[in-house]
């Protein structure tokens, strides 16, 4: 959660600091994209849990689902290694994961280099569109989850 988090961003000004850098200039616009990121995980959190609830194998599938997303998402490469040579309309495709424009702006955020593209913005209405479903969803479940659970 945010304190794993936070452990995480003070050993990362320590290893800046040990290796003589400074974070990027624009590294305050990492909050926005945290706060986006912890977003998209919510929208996340909300349908799985719903959904859990009503389909009781899908607690089997999720680890599967979760490792899955967590290999189409940006983390541990950047977005440009998998989007450079694909035609824009895959580009877009793979966008619509709400972490992966996310993950690569606060990529940017914190150790600089080329700013984020416009297909950023492809993340950020997925991530919103993913929450408010997720919200209708779990309210339009709630008086039934009594019930099934």
């Amino acid at each position: 959660g945010l304190i794993d988090m936070g452990v995480a961003v003070v050993l990362m000004l320590i290893m800046f600091a040990v290796h003589g850098r400074m974070p990027a200039p624009n590294a305050l616009l990492a909050i926005p994209f945290l706060l986006g990121i912890m977003c998209a995980a919510l929208g996340v959190g909300i349908w799985i849990s719903a959904l859990t609830i009503r389909f009781r194998d899908l607690q089997h599938v999720v680890p599967f689902i979760v490792q899955f997303g967590l290999f189409a998402t940006p983390v541990a490469y950047p977005a440009e290694l998998v989007t450079r040579s694909l035609p824009h309309w895959v580009q877009v495709l793979y966008f619509m994961n709400p972490m992966s424009g996310l993950v690569e702006g606060y990529r940017w955020s914190l150790l600089g280099g080329a700013p984020p593209d416009q297909l950023i913005w492809v993340s950020v209405v997925f991530t919103g569109l993913l929450l408010i479903s997720g919200l209708f969803y779990f309210r339009s479940m709630e008086r039934y989850l009594a019930d099934l659970v």
